[in-house]
């Protein structure tokens, strides 16, 4: 029989649900760096990878961290990704350790909210991308401790995010200003950002959620 915590079924230790790592917010990652004694450019290296993600109240994009995703065969996920390429990369949490998280007592935000069924019976806690985006919106300087220079790529990408937003107002998006525009968006991501994290371009383009 299975225990009962508060009515509910306890944790099985299945690692079902860390097949999908939590994603980090930027004040989860001083107890990260303090508990692995190392610095957030080795972290990030070693444990961590950057998702694209989109935000449609902002008409913006942002990079956030996440935890790196192994394969079965222990090959990882590459260092950027979409959100939805993330989503359907198949693997387990690197912080996953014999189907237990090896970093519980300071798991990182979006691991403290319950998303297990099989605890909560029918009721899951889903956190959606916008709220990730407003914690990592004005924390894009951490990217550049890990990669100088990607400050510089991720001002101009809100310079173009902020005039597609005022032609949008404007109900305009379908102008060839607007086009040019979210060309613009799609290089400087295929041709500057994504060579920044994984040195070399994408198979098939880079798909861009803010559209």
């Amino acid at each position: 029989m299975i225990p009962l915590l508060n009515g509910f079924n306890a944790c099985q230790q299945c690692g079902d649900c860390c097949k999908t790592p939590c994603d980090l917010i930027p004040s989860d990652l001083p107890i990260l760096l303090k508990h692995f004694d190392t610095s957030l450019p080795e972290f990030f290296k070693k444990n961590l990878i950057a998702l694209i993600i989109a935000s449609p109240q902002y008409s913006d994009e942002v990079l956030m961290m996440v935890p790196v995703r192994v394969g079965p065969t222990g090959e990882r996920t590459k260092k950027l990704l979409s959100d939805s390429e993330y989503l359907n990369t198949p693997g387990k949490c690197i912080f996953l350790v014999e189907n237990k998280c090896s970093i519980n007592n300071f798991k990182p935000y979006g691991g403290r909210f319950l998303e297990c069924s099989k605890i909560t019976g029918s009721v899951s806690i889903q956190l959606r991308k916008s709220q990730y985006f407003a914690y990592w919106v004005n924390n894009q300087h951490l990217f550049e401790l890990i990669f100088p220079g990607y400050s510089k790529i991720f001002h101009e990408l809100t310079r173009i995010f902020k005039t597609k937003n005022e032609i949008r107002e404007q109900q305009k998006a379908k102008t060839s200003e607007y086009n040019q525009l979210h060309q613009e968006q799609v290089n400087i991501i295929s041709k500057n950002i994504y060579p920044l994290f994984n040195n070399s371009g994408p198979e098939n383009g880079f798909p861009v959620l803010c559209d």
